[in-house]
């Protein structure tokens, strides 16, 4: 929908909605619910109550290089954009009948890219608006129409800068009791383009709460959505040809969230939990109900039971999964050194051609103790569970695992056994990443690691889903024993601490087929750490013994200083260096190189207030990896800032590289942003 059209709808509904309220806001009605305040103000048609702005000029010159295997590409991108924001507010016949906000943006924009010797240029109007009116705000009923457009660019430090448009408009119709309701209807148009993807997604939005708010002690929130999107997503690929793809979808989604709390204000019981169901159809189909409480009931001040029950059902195009799961549990507190808690759970999961069923119990203790050389902590753990698993063989897929892919470390998936590709994608499942364009993986024993590629279209630290198939063998029933013993000491006289960690589990096959995923595991730790004046540092080493992927030893050492060098001056630094080494090499089939990993890194901060109107910011930071995986990411920069009056003045610049395995790339990118408000 073009801007004309958004800003003409909401025009039309603020004449209705002023039309229908005019007759609910007689000035007798209205002076018996103002404040003292609100009734001095002068009864007036239309009143602007402020005018303000701003002269804007904003722009960045980028610079990328990448060469993956020889094949080299540069980027050179200008973009600058100025005008001006015009912001006002006020009030038709009253505050309390209609109080309004409206901003307006103008101005131009250009934009000069070159890919390899190609140019592209693009100039262009830079527009946007955001008006919104409260009507009756005082009253039991009120309403907010809404509308707004907007363009920006999302940068992206070694990919091209993604140009984005949305318009919104609406309205929202509130009910204020303290059984608290409200209405939202809008119309959303989004899109992206810039890089390999081009998206063009137009929703319809309906969202109806409910809120039950008399008692602060029995909270209770209903919430219904309904969304219908059509999606359109085009994907270019290397060779120039594109893929475009329609995503229509329709859902619903009911949502009962209750937090009550009851009993003596000294010992409070707890019931708190959510039930939720979704419908989703379109280009995928899936349906989920889940029905999760939780009760705490505190019997005494020193002794309390916990229970839980959870069913959750998934389905999934023509897979369905279902879990139902119950606890129960106690803590108890002996004097003040030591927390026993103990749980019962007990589940089963049904799957597409197979189900598991587990019971398990476990105890934790933890002790505290002041003594004369110091303040000593332990934590002891003891774990028990029997699981059954009934399958007909063959494979069974994993459905919507979440991760997040922080900076190009690699992060292991939870399930051993991948067979065939991921299927990588967003949360909203609008968008399937390409596996050597957006991310990367590596195997290591039974286990598939995923890692992100700075150049594609997955963000920095962006959750996604994952799904993939492992392989299944036939009917099995094994144990697993846990053990945890943490200890801790951290002496009186100096500031240094002692720490040990040691962690046993044994899955052990009772009868049946080997499921293929049973693990054996060792894990100890012991470290030192020093805490003196804003000064920590530390010294691990850590011994992890395993079945499904190699054995390994490392060593770890950590600094951190921060401090406050001058009133004006703030310095963070910290350095981290490690090294593994794996063991059993040949048996898990690793290559040259491959039987170790070296980590190295460190970052720093620096904030300098030179003059009361500027402030000056360094950073730095490196993580490079070397062995069993290659990589490195090391990003520079600074930030001036400089505010003088009603003038503000900002400049960045930044200076990043980048290794993974055998593709390299570095960008330089320079930021000003200038604002003269009036």
């Amino acid at each position: 929908m073009s801007p004309r059209g958004a800003a003409g709808r909401w025009i039309a509904a603020a004449a209705l909605a002023a039309a229908w309220a005019i007759p609910l806001a007689q000035p007798e009605i209205l002076s018996a619910g103002q404040s003292r305040v609100a009734a001095q103000v002068p009864i007036r048609s239309f009143y602007i109550n402020r005018v303000g702005g701003e002269f804007f000029l904003d722009g960045h010159a980028k610079r990328q290089n990448q060469d993956s295997q020889g094949f080299e590409t540069r980027e050179r991108e200008l973009y600058l954009r100025e005008g001006v924001e015009l912001k006002t507010s006020g009030y038709a016949y009253h505050p309390n009948f209609c109080d309004w906000h409206a901003n307006f943006r103008l101005g131009a924009m250009q934009e000069r890219l070159t890919i390899d010797q190609q140019d592209f240029a693009t100039d262009g109007v830079l527009l946007g608006y955001n008006l919104s009116g409260l009507f009756l705000k005082e009253k039991t009923f009120a309403f907010r129409p809404f509308a707004s457009f907007d363009q920006s660019q999302q940068d992206r430090d070694f990919a091209q800068s993604v140009e984005t448009q949305e318009a919104r408009h609406g309205m929202e119709v509130m009910y204020k009791t303290p059984i608290f309701a409200s209405l939202l209807g809008e119309q959303v148009d989004h899109s992206d383009s810039g890089g390999l993807r081009e998206t063009d997604r137009k929703s319809n939005h309906l969202r109806f709460e409910l809120s039950d708010n008399r008692d602060r002690d029995w909270l209770t929130k209903f919430s219904y959505d309904f969304m219908d999107t059509d999606e359109t997503s085009e994907f270019m690929g290397a060779g120039g040809g594109s893929t475009q793809v329609d995503l229509p979808d329709t859902s619903h989604e009911l949502t009962l969230n209750n937090i009550w709390k009851f009993g003596p204000k000294t010992r409070q019981n707890n019931l708190s939990g959510r039930i939720r169901f979704l419908d989703r159809k379109g280009f995928l189909n899936n349906q989920v109900f889940s029905f999760d409480q939780s009760l705490d009931l505190a019997h005494t001040k020193t002794f309390s039971t916990f229970y839980r029950v959870l069913y959750d059902q998934d389905t999934f195009d023509d897979d369905e999964d279902r879990l139902a799961q119950g606890e129960v549990g106690f803590r108890k507190r002996f004097y003040k050194s030591l927390d026993v808690t103990g749980r019962l759970l007990a589940a089963r999961q049904e799957f597409t051609g197979g189900s598991q069923d587990s019971l398990g119990g476990s105890l934790d203790l933890d002790y505290r103790k002041k003594t004369d050389i110091g303040l000593y902590t332990c934590n002891l753990g003891f774990g028990l569970e029997r699981t059954k698993l009934q399958n007909g063989g063959g494979n069974r897929f994993i459905r919507g695992e979440t991760i997040s892919l922080p900076g190009i470390t690699f992060v292991r998936l939870a399930e051993p056994n991948v067979i065939g590709a991921l299927t990588v994608s967003n949360l909203a499942r609008t968008i399937v990443y390409v596996e050597g364009v957006d991310f990367l993986t590596q195997r290591i024993g039974a286990f598939t690691e995923i890692a992100r590629i700075p150049t594609g279209d997955i963000l920095d630290g962006q959750a996604v889903l994952v799904d993939y198939a492992v392989t299944t063998t036939g009917q099995a029933e094994y144990e697993t024993g846990l053990f945890n013993w943490r200890q801790k000491l951290r002496l009186k006289d100096i500031p240094v601490s002692f720490y040990t960690d040691l962690r046993l589990q044994r899955e052990t096959l009772r009868s049946g087929m080997d499921p293929g995923n049973l693990e054996n595991q060792t894990d100890i730790l012991v470290g030192s750490e020093v805490d003196w004046k804003g000064l920590t540092v530390s010294v691990e080493h850590e011994e992890m013994d395993l079945e499904l992927s190699p054995p390994w030893t490392a060593d770890r050492l950590r600094a951190n200083y921060r401090t406050q060098l001058h009133r004006d001056l703030d310095l963070s630094v910290g350095a981290h260096a490690g090294r593994t080494n794996y063991q059993n090499v040949e048996e898990f089939k690793l290559g040259p190189n491959q039987d170790r990993l070296t980590m190295l890194g460190y970052n720093a901060a620096l904030t300098a207030k030179l003059h009361r109107n500027l402030l000056v910011r360094l950073r730095s930071d490196l993580t490079d990896s070397s062995g069993r995986q290659n990589s490195m990411l090391w990003r520079n920069g600074f930030v001036l800032e400089w505010r003088y009056g009603k003038l503000d003045f900002t400049l960045e610049y930044r200076h990043d590289m980048f290794e993974q395995e055998q593709t390299t790339g570095d960008a330089d990118s320079v930021y000003v942003t200038v604002r003269r408000r009036f």
